[in-house]
């Protein structure tokens, strides 16, 4: 782990302006998609709670796995904020 962020660390030193503008942009885009499909899925969530379908057990499953993406998808942007901190910092 301790190489990797010294590698990072040196390729950030050697890249131009423009370049170093141009990642950060890109994470900054994969953020903001993060953000949206975080959005989207929370939204069809409330949906499907307005008009359930099937019994209450395959309710609860349903909201067990609608869980289980929220909190994959929460973790992922977590990562890639602390990625773009780190980025930002070097």
């Amino acid at each position: 782990a301790d190489l990797q962020k010294e590698k990072d660390l040196k390729e950030q030193r050697n890249l131009s302006p423009a370049s170093r503008q141009r990642i950060e942009q890109e994470k900054q885009a994969r953020i903001r998609e993060l953000e949206r499909r975080i959005k989207e899925h929370t939204a069809g969530m409330v949906e499907r709670r307005k008009q359930p379908k099937g019994t209450p057990q395959h309710e609860m499953e349903i909201a067990r796995r609608e869980l289980d993406i929220v909190k994959k998808l929460q973790r992922d942007l977590m990562r890639r904020y602390q990625e773009l901190k780190a980025w930002s910092a070097g």
